[in-house]
């Protein structure tokens, strides 16, 4: 299971939990194995032996318990900064203290990893049961080992990472990846789940990765490779389906699209409700280093503004956003910010940002007048996806063309070439090459800021309307196609 979560995004606590909580009896965690002491874990093999709970002393050639540096003013015991003390005189050494909450934390470097930023989201008060969820994604900065995820929610998630490389790396080497979590039992836990409480893949999608994940919870996930993503500046967009399923149970489908790939399924999971609503929840986005390196690179990403409906389509823009960073990192260099130009709320880590933002400020987004076309695009083929049951299926619903209504062409070179009326006073005739309806006894509507623009025309419309009107069976008089001429342009 912790190979599992080492190819999993994970915290790195709870990465190193997999190797350190062991039982009483066992002794120490010499990183892959365990033994009585520290003293005992290289059986032979020298440092490459000594991890986990110990470290190598290269002056005593032995393996020793692990001990951080709090400086000379703090204990001599400290397993951890976070034993060091509360204050800036007894944080030091190998730690640095963090004025703003008072804690004491791993120095910044390359050999730690950076604190997870996010964002929470509050679902639009229209929206009462959503069931869609469309996110935009755009990174900023990359590194190694950061995940830039777009659609969190109570379920479980979804993003675009970088896996290796580090900024300078073109192309990256990337993936694409959405994963829901067991509905009720962690198999990290309590390896015999009740199978009833177990996600399960309905559908992986054609060239996608499906399996179980652990580490960080238990599920299912789906993935695929690619040197498309993540390019910095390079907008992407995801998108999350809930339905309710028998059995309390949710079935929850993931989409990403960009320029390179086009609109792709990753899956369709199905997972236990555990007594939650079945619709979305909970709803985030974060950005996340999972492992240590590269840390001096900052890692950052603009995300949205997104949109939320419910199963029947009316789509409502998301408008607000909560900012919020973890605490049991290194967390000097994180921040939040809105970006005016693109109407996207930021979140960035490590490197060289500076912590401008506080501890869950909210970021509000303008209302757009119009869906993007992403959206637009892949609203229009919804009712296909909805109704499609196999990974083929989807994908064809993805590459067939939009029908588009066609816009009804009033055009006419003379009466016959226009319609019909079906009512007995009105009827359709050509003028200015193009098919206008009168009734009869009713006067052609005028236009005020146009008559006062003709001012030489004035006087022939006025006390002309009445005579401008259209019996049923008759032509128009002269001064009536002026005046339909007039309002025509």
């Amino acid at each position: 299971m912790c190979l599992e979560a080492v190819l999993a995004p994970v915290s790195l606590l709870l990465l190193l939990g997999c190797f350190t909580q062991i039982p009483a009896a066992q002794g120490v965690s010499c990183g892959g194995h365990f033994a009585d002491s520290c003293l005992e874990c290289p059986q032979g093999n020298g440092a490459a032996w000594c991890n986990g709970e110990c470290m190598w002393n290269a002056l005593t050639v032995s393996c020793v318990d692990s001990a951080v540096d709090c400086g000379a003013s703090g204990p001599s015991d400290a397993a951890t900064c976070d034993d060091c003390g509360s204050t800036a005189e007894v944080c030091q050494g190998e730690c640095s203290f963090n004025s703003i909450d008072n804690t004491c934390r791993p120095e910044f470097s390359n050999d730690v990893r950076t604190a997870s930023v996010h964002l929470s989201y509050t679902v639009p008060d229209a929206i009462s049961e959503p069931a869609w969820w469309f996110q935009r994604i755009q990174p900023v900065s990359s590194s190694s080992a950061t995940y830039f995820c777009g659609v969190g929610n109570s379920y479980g998630y979804g993003g675009i990472q970088q896996v290796d490389g580090d900024s300078t790396s073109n192309p990256p080497n990337g993936k694409v990846i959405f994963s829901i979590w067991d509905g009720g039992c962690d198999q990290d836990v309590e390896p015999d789940c009740d199978p009833s409480l177990l996600a399960a893949t309905l559908i992986c999608g054609t060239g996608v990765t499906c399996t179980d994940f652990g580490g960080e919870g238990t599920g299912r996930k789906s993935y695929f490779s690619t040197d498309q993503v993540p390019v910095v500046g390079q907008e992407y967009f995801m998108a999350v389906h809930a339905e309710p399923a028998a059995s309390d149970r949710v079935e929850m489908t993931g989409f990403f699209y960009s320029q390179g790939t086009g609109w792709r399924l990753l899956s369709k999971i199905d997972t236990n409700r555990s007594g939650k609503n079945w619709y979305l929840g909970g709803l985030y986005s974060f950005v996340e280093q999972w492992t240590e390196g590269n840390t001096l690179e900052p890692r950052d990403s603009l995300y949205g503004p997104s949109w939320i409906s419910g199963e029947t389509i009316d789509w409502h823009q998301v408008t607000r956003a909560q900012y919020d960073y973890g605490t049991p990192e290194n967390h000097e260099h994180v921040n939040g910010y809105y970006n005016a130009e693109g109407n996207n709320v930021g979140i960035a880590t490590g490197g060289d940002i500076e912590p401008v933002a506080t501890q869950y400020q909210v970021f509000n987004y303008n209302e757009e007048t119009e869906l993007p076309a992403a959206l637009v695009d892949f609203s229009g083929r919804i009712e296909c996806l909805v109704g499609a049951t196999t990974a083929e299926a989807i994908a064809s619903c993805f590459s067939a063309a939009i029908e588009e209504e066609e816009e009804e062409d009033d055009s006419c070179l003379s009466d016959s070439d226009c319609p019909v009326s079906s009512d007995p006073y009105c009827g359709y005739h050509c003028l200015e090459s193009q098919c206008a309806m009168w009734c009869e006894d009713a006067a052609p509507p005028t236009n005020e800021e146009e008559e006062e623009e003709e001012e030489g025309l004035e006087e022939s419309h006025n006390g002309n309307s009445a005579s401008s009107s259209l019996k049923s069976n008759a032509l128009p008089t002269l001064s009536g196609l002026f005046l339909a001429l007039f309002n025509l342009r």
